[in-house]
């Protein structure tokens, strides 16, 4: 049997990944044709069998993830017999995702060839016309780049100082032009996570809840949304400090309040992605984790925000020792916070390498002698 260096077949395919982003990016903002690429799907299967010996001990010797995965397979097939079809892929890609994501590794070379890649697509973005556009698509294209210009600089000398000076004052304006206010949230947030890490991440317990906050609290807040909105309460006077010319009810609470109702009709199953909304005209539901229950009901999204959730906590010792681990963590976090308001974990074509990196920059060099011990 061909033996594989699991170290350089990471680097490589990896290095394929950010090839095959940079194409797909380009091509599908010029043309403003933002759907799933087919590449991205044939990439994580790939993936799955040239590291299914790794995945495939670290499942078996953890009976709670095998347990989590063997139930969501299950509860999925077996929920596709009383629902229409749609959505199994994002759920595939998403599984796929937490587990080949551990299994690469990211050298000194592949942090240049990361940050060479969004240079090159951050100058070609700012430089077409993005008319076509949504605002809010634009400012999250925008925070991707922000965030994975800076993910992998620490400020330590005059020369990474004067780095982040020059990409905030690039980055930061054209977030405000977006006027995109949960993505400059979500970049803001991963700005103090940056630079406050060794601060944020000190308690287990308060990393845990601000865990559970950042994926289950999701559910929560379009529920406040939705009751601050029937109540009249004036939300406006908060987010007027963040953008004046935008009402603090975009629409969105119409959307929330028909998909809580069909989440209530099928709590257990869910809808599949086969429906239009009434209030949209589509089944764009502007909230990550609503958009998980929705499309796949309670039993299947609790099973698979548990299984992120416990992805997430066994980062914290990492997070204490690794700055590179809190960079990584105050991204990924950065797109939950943004998942409060758009499909940025579930759906968004742009997205896929952000939750992919945030998940697998945790091993270094040293890290991977593990990983090829397998």
């Amino acid at each position: 049997m061909l033996k594989i260096n699991k170290i350089v077949a990471s680097q490589w395919t990896l290095a394929a990944l950010l090839v095959s982003f940079l194409y797909f990016a380009m091509v599908t903002t010029a043309t403003a044709n933002l759907a799933p690429p087919t590449f991205l799907y044939l990439f994580y299967i790939l993936c799955y069998f040239l590291f299914a010996k790794n995945i495939y001990y670290e499942i078996i010797h953890d009976k709670y993830l095998l347990l989590l995965t063997l139930l969501i397979v299950a509860i999925t097939v077996i929920s596709s017999f009383f629902r229409k079809a749609g959505a199994l892929m994002p759920l595939c890609m998403f599984v796929l995702q937490l587990l080949i994501a551990p299994q690469f590794v990211m050298t000194k070379r592949m942090k240049l060839v990361v940050i060479s890649i969004f240079v090159a697509f951050s100058l070609y973005f700012f430089l077409i016309n993005k008319s076509s556009i949504n605002t809010n698509s634009i400012g999250f294209i925008w925070t991707v780049c922000g965030v994975y210009l800076l993910i992998f600089v620490h400020p330590k000398t005059i020369l990474s100082y004067l780095y982040y000076f020059a990409v905030l004052s690039f980055i930061i304006p054209n977030l405000l032009v977006s006027n995109s206010r949960s993505c400059l949230l979500g970049f803001l947030f991963f700005m103090l996570c940056k630079f406050l890490g060794n601060k944020v991440f000190q308690s287990k317990l308060l990393y845990k809840i601000l865990c559970i906050l950042l994926t289950f609290g999701s559910i929560l807040w379009v529920s406040l949304y939705v009751w601050m909105f029937i109540t009249e309460f004036d939300l406006q006077q908060y987010t007027s400090l963040v953008s004046d010319d935008k009402s603090a009810f975009s629409g969105r609470q119409y959307i929330w309040n028909e998909a809580l109702g069909m989440l209530a009709e099928k709590p257990f199953i869910g809808y599949g992605s086969d429906f239009v909304l009434e209030s949209f005209e589509k089944n764009e539901l502007h909230n990550s984790m609503l958009c998980l229950f929705v499309f796949y009901g309670c039993l299947v999204s609790i099973g698979l925000l548990l299984l992120l959730n416990r992805h997430l906590f066994s980062l914290f010792d990492f997070v204490k020792k690794n700055v590179l681990t809190r960079s990584a963590l105050a991204a990924f976090f950065c797109f939950l916070i943004i998942g409060f308001f758009e499909n940025t974990i579930v759906a968004h074509p742009i997205c896929f390498l952000s939750l992919f990196i945030a998940f697998s920059v945790k091993n270094d060099v040293q890290s991977a002698l593990k990983l090829q011990q397998l």
